[in-house]
């Protein structure tokens, strides 16, 4: 006969390590999120931190020769802006020629008396014509050559409309013309300049060095000879004291 009072089976050893196994992963999941409560308490309540940001550069640390660079791309941005019909980010600094005058110079520049001419050319219509241009050849609706740009800029310049002459081979010459680049260095060069110019005060070498410089590097027929005879103009600037003039020579190219 089989006893009913029989106890039941003692566990066996893989059913403790199972057992334990068991504790350790439930021990091991409540240290985890006790950590990321902790973590979690820690940023609610830790302290901001603030950035110190650095201050602003002084310029006159800046090295005089790369000040005049900066200052040089701030003048053709506002150059092309202008080009562009936008009005410029920054004016250029007084003590220099910008590579294309402001719109205010432009309408004192570009109003011929009435007395000289029976049909005037209204400011306006000046700059629409060459700007009205520039746009069409941005678009790509026009295609000029390089004659065809130096022949326009000559029918300006004879109808007196200088500041249309001066927009187109300014717009020419920064997109790689050399001829145009030739002619605005000569409105600069000292030794071609023409007094009574409508457009220039004064020459001005290092304009006339920047844009010669350009025309000879696209192998334009006397640019060269213009440099080296500009260099001796420079030299003699510098031999009297003139601390730009001596910048200049030391970034002779």
């Amino acid at each position: 006969m089989t006893n009913s009072d029989s106890t039941q089976p003692e566990d066996t050893p893989d059913d403790l390590e199972v057992t334990n196994t068991s504790g350790y992963l439930r021990v091991a999941i409540e240290i985890a999120i006790a950590a990321l409560i902790l973590v979690g308490i820690y940023y609610m309540f830790a302290p901001e931190e603030t950035i110190e940001l650095a201050p602003p550069i002084d310029e006159a640390q800046i090295d005089p020769v790369i000040r005049d660079r900066i200052e040089a791309a701030k003048t053709d941005q506002s150059a092309e802006e202008t080009l562009s019909g936008q009005p410029p980010v920054e004016e250029a600094p007084a003590a220099t020629l910008p590579d294309e005058p402001q719109s205010s110079d432009m309408s004192a520049l570009t109003s011929p008396p009435a007395a000289e001419t029976a049909e005037p050319v209204t400011t306006a219509q000046s700059q629409t014509d060459a700007r009205q241009m520039i746009a069409e050849v941005r678009r790509g609706d026009l295609v000029l050559s390089s004659t065809e740009i130096m022949e326009k800029s000559e029918q300006f310049s004879q109808q007196g409309r200088h500041t249309d002459t001066y927009l187109l081979l300014f717009y020419a010459a920064r997109e790689g013309d050399g001829q145009a680049a030739f002619a605005l260095a000569s409105l600069y060069d000292p030794r071609h300049f023409q007094p009574g110019n409508a457009l220039l005060e004064k020459a001005d070498v290092f304009q006339a060095y920047k844009w010669y410089s350009k025309a000879a590097k696209q192998q334009v027929p006397d640019a060269q000879l213009r440099l080296e005879t500009l260099r001796n103009e420079i030299e003699k600037q510098a031999e009297a004291g003139d601390p730009a003039a001596r910048r200049l020579l030391l970034n002779w190219q």
